[in-house]
């Protein structure tokens, strides 16, 4: 467990812009039907916070970085293990300031907001999992703090 005290929020300033759970579409533009094609739909499993380029990225509780890199759809993304089996993410991001394998604090800085990957703007998607679950996120954070004294 590298937990240190209460957990703390990403950004300065929390705005959902899509919730946790929401219905996220996936498909194809077909130019024969002129429509597009849904191939998917699943839930959203974070939270999309508002933010403009480059906005500071704080990491939630102390932790170890397990992945900081680019992937295709998610763009820069970046992965902390705070022990017990829970796992904070951020997506989208311009920036790191940390790498795989370093140690974080509890409200480091450790990356930059942005817009990389398949996304219309910059914001932050923000995840955390519980035991390999998705759980909302803000929801967590509000429960296990009313627990630590």
């Amino acid at each position: 467990d590298y937990t240190s005290g209460k957990y703390t929020y990403p950004l300065e300033d929390i705005i959902v812009t899509d919730e946790f759970g929401s219905r996220r579409i996936y498909g194809n533009y077909s130019k024969d039907k002129k429509q597009i094609i849904i191939s998917r739909i699943v839930p959203h499993g974070g939270v999309d916070l508002a933010a403009q380029k480059p906005t500071k990225v704080k990491a939630v509780n102390a932790g170890r970085v397990v992945l900081a890199r680019r992937m295709l759809a998610d763009g820069n993304i970046l992965i902390l293990d705070h022990g017990s089996g829970v796992f904070s993410m951020y997506l989208h991001l311009s920036r790191f300031l940390v790498k795989e394998g370093d140690k974080v604090k509890n409200s480091q800085v450790v990356a930059y907001t942005g817009a990389t990957g398949a996304v219309k703007g910059p914001h932050l998607d923000f995840r955390i999992k519980v035991n390999h679950q998705e759980v909302d996120p803000l929801r967590f954070i509000e429960i296990v703090n009313s627990l630590v004294k």
